[in-house]
Formats: structure tokens, C-alpha cells, sequence
């Protein structure tokens, strides 16, 4: 296990973070464990980002063993530890929660377009009881 798979491991694990949950940076669980196996290492865009996310410098990342030195992240912020990770996963919930949201607004909208096209054909400007029901649905 390299440097960096130990405190990729290390500062997840300190955080209460699971393999799922790096998503948001493009990290799938799959690959999340690679890392913490060694088997691959990010390209060093990534690597940025994780980086900046831990707020450890790269150089710490890679050449110190984190835990054993007890290196601490650098703090730019004033809030205690535990609002950040509650802000993270409250980020977390709603990114969880947008696809859901999207899928929805789809469904309505197809409803609605569906309506707009029922409403064209009428050429008498009176909707039929199903189109009706169509209507109150979407409104």
C-alpha cells in the first residue's frame, strides 16, 4: 500500500466518509477502492481535487504518513469540524436528491405537453373528459 493509499484511507475514514460518497469529484466507489488499495492512482488533476477537498498538500499527501506525523488539514475557514461535515452532507443529500427531482419535472412536463397537444386537436375548443382530467392533474 502506497503513501497515498494510506491517507486517502486514513483522512476518509477520519472524516466518517464511506467509498460512495466522492462521487461529486467524479470518483465512482469502485475507483475510491482502487486508490485505497493501491492498484491505481489518480491523474494528478484529480489528485488536485482530492487534495483540496482534505485541504492536505499534495506534497503531504504523497511523501508523509498523515496519521503517524498527525498532520493537520489546513483550516481557511473558522467553523468547527463538525459544521463542515454536516454542510457536506447536507450537500451530499441534495445532489442524492436532484435526479429524483429532475425525473419528476420530466414526467410533468411530458404530461403537460401531452395536454398542450390534446388541447390543439380539439378543433370546438372542448376537451374530452380524459383531457380534463389531464388538465387538473397538471395544474
Amino acid at each position: 500500500m502506497s503513501v497515498f493509499s494510506k491517507n486517502l484511507r486514513y483522512l476518509r475514514e477520519s472524516m466518517g466518509l464511506k467509498l460512495d460518497e466522492f462521487e461529486f469529484l467524479g470518483i465512482k466507489k469502485g475507483t475510491m477502492s482502487n486508490y485505497e488499495l493501491g492498484n491505481t492512482e489518480p491523474k494528478l488533476s484529480l489528485l488536485c481535487e482530492i487534495s483540496k477537498f482534505f485541504r492536505i498538500s499534495i506534497d503531504d499527501f504523497l511523501l508523509k504518513d498523515i496519521e503517524a506525523e498527525k498532520i493537520t488539514p489546513v483550516v481557511t475557514e473558522t467553523a468547527p469540524p463538525e459544521t463542515a461535515n454536516n454542510n457536506f452532507r447536507e450537500l451530499l443529500d441534495v445532489l442524492r436528491e436532484k435526479d429524483s427531482t429532475i425525473r419528476e419535472m420530466a414526467e410533468e412536463i411530458g404530461m403537460l405537453k401531452q395536454t398542450i397537444t390534446q388541447l390543439k386537436q380539439d378543433k370546438s375548443g372542448r376537451v374530452s373528459d380524459a383531457s380534463d382530467s389531464t388538465v387538473a392533474n397538471a395544474i
